[in-house]
Parts: C-alpha cells; structure tokens; sequence
C-alpha cells in the first residue's frame, strides 16, 4: 500500500471528494512593431486542477459463448 501524502502549498485545498491546486503558467509573447523594435509582452495563465480523492470503481463484466 502506498503511503499517505499531504501537500502543504498557498495553492493545494483538501476537500472531502477533491484535491484542487492552482497552478499559474507564466510565458512572454514576442513581436517585432513597425519600426523593427522587439517588444516582449509576459502573460501569465491560471489554472486549477482537481484530483478526485475517491478511486472509482472500473471494471468489464461479460460473458463470451462459443
């Protein structure tokens, strides 16, 4: 059995049915204008992702004849 694990992070949250953390993705878009200048513009995306905490139940039943 694997062992228990607790994130302690600003952006982890422990709920009963989820584990939710924010996460923000930084990035830079760059261009060059009219005049030939290079201008950089940072851009930052959030996202949340959730884990559900309780394993569902998966599984194929069926019977095969010959």
């Amino acid at each position: 059995m694997a062992p228990h694990i607790r994130v302690e992070s600003q952006g982890v949250r422990y709920t009963q049915e989820a584990i939710e953390a924010d996460y923000t993705y930084n990035t830079t878009s760059v261009w060059r204008d009219s005049k030939g200048t290079l201008v950089a513009t940072p851009t930052a995306t959030t996202y949340t992702f959730r884990t559900m905490r309780k394993v569902g139940m998966c599984g194929v039943s069926g019977c095969l004849w010959v």
